[in-house]
């Protein structure tokens, strides 16, 4: 990974500065694949959609941050002195696991694509606690069980994912059916991949109905090899 210059931005509702690292390159080597869409990728680290304001504690959608500018090496990107607010400000600070239900209960979603990403990021950071080694995948996990409150806001976050997610659209295949084969709907979950047309969903599509017969509902990691 090739880091890019630090971006200054400015909070949309009190112009509070925030400093976020760009990315200028990467790639995919030592990637892994989770069942529910996460890629981990040391070299390609994914950027937050919504971060927390340090100076009015708001969060707010990181693409409607102000522009205020471009520090690389020792060169402001405008030729200007940094502004004092820049030289102070903190790095971007993106919510925690339960925080993304609570910024969906607080109305942050505006549409349904804004829903459904906030929906997804609760399921990646709730299944965070079961990502384990890949290189274990094929021997029993050691979990550590969610509370039955956990558990069932868990479930109502999925359910609810999956009345956003269209069913026409070859996109969201295997998020749809890994949905339903966590929720332990293992046959829906079949019947979703069983028509894709996708020759690169092939593979992944025969690992999770794999899964379905066996009555997993667990997190897994793709195994990444060729057919």
């Amino acid at each position: 990974m090739e880091p890019g210059p630090d971006r200054y931005l400015a909070c949309p509702q009190c112009d509070a500065a925030v400093r976020h690292q760009s990315i200028l390159s990467g790639n995919t080597f030592g990637a892994v694949e989770w069942s529910d869409g996460l890629v981990a990728a040391p070299m390609l680290p994914e950027q937050p959609p919504i971060v927390r304001c340090a100076g009015c504690t708001q969060y707010y959608w990181l693409r409607d941050a102000k522009e205020i500018g471009y520090f690389w090496g020792t060169e402001w990107a405008r030729d200007e002195k940094i502004p004092p607010e820049c030289a102070r400000a903190p790095w971007i600070e993106e919510p925690e696991g339960g925080e993304y239900l609570q910024l969906l209960r607080d109305g942050i979603a505006k549409d349904r694509d804004e829903e459904c990403t906030l929906r997804i990021l609760a399921w990646h950071h709730h299944n965070d606690v079961f990502r384990i080694d890949p290189d274990s995948i094929d021997v029993p996990w050691n979990r550590t069980k969610p509370s039955a409150s956990d558990d069932a806001e868990w479930r109502k976050n999925v359910e609810a994912l999956l009345q956003l997610l269209d069913d026409r659209d070859e996109s969201t295949i295997l998020t749809r059916a890994e949905a339903l084969r966590q929720l332990g709907r293992f046959e829906d979950a079949i019947r979703t991949v069983k028509d894709t047309k996708w020759e690169r969903l092939f593979a992944f599509a025969h690992q999770l109905r794999e899964w379905c017969e066996e009555r997993d509902t667990s997190l897994r990691a793709f195994k990444t090899y060729s057919w």
